[in-house]
């Protein structure tokens, strides 16, 4: 568990794991991606979650054997996602900045993962404006499409 606020460079946590196809994750296209719902997307082996790049964030991920119930109370934006973990091992990372998350595949487990991601803006004791959080939520399960449970602005 990490206690301390993170800060991602660019507003931008990744996880990529190696594939076998010839896609480069250096490449704009998921980012792109993630900027048409405003929070996530994923490919085979390429996850990426936004923030905001200039202010801290509290995140939590946790990791479940199967769906947990949806709960957008609370909650400015919630997202899901389909992902393909080709080796079981889906840490989410901001090299830049140094932050590093918790991996959350289920026991070094490959296959196919639903990825729930919950936003939030919320005042911050101490800091000027306030700050963001995260909830980053993994559980197998198959299905390449993204759901919105609550989308920006509601």
């Amino acid at each position: 568990m990490i206690k301390e606020p993170q800060r991602t460079d660019h507003g931008v946590l990744e996880a990529w794991e190696q594939t076998e196809d010839h896609y480069d994750p250096s490449s704009m296209e998921l980012l792109d991606k993630a900027q048409d719902n405003g929070l996530v997307a994923a490919r085979p082996g390429h996850l990426i979650v936004l923030s905001h790049p200039d202010f801290d964030l509290c995140v939590n991920v946790e990791t479940y054997t199967r769906r947990p119930p949806v709960e957008t109370k609370g909650w400015d934006h919630v997202v899901e996602v389909g992902y393909e973990s080709p080796t079981g091992e889906i840490v989410l990372t901001d090299d830049l900045s140094g932050t590093e998350l918790t991996d959350i595949a289920l026991d070094g487990r490959e296959g196919h993962y639903r990825i729930r991601v919950h936003y939030a803006w919320f005042p911050w004791k101490g800091a000027r404006e306030g700050a963001q959080r995260l909830l980053i939520m993994a559980y197998p399960g198959g299905g390449d499409q993204v759901a919105t449970y609550r989308g920006p602005g509601r």
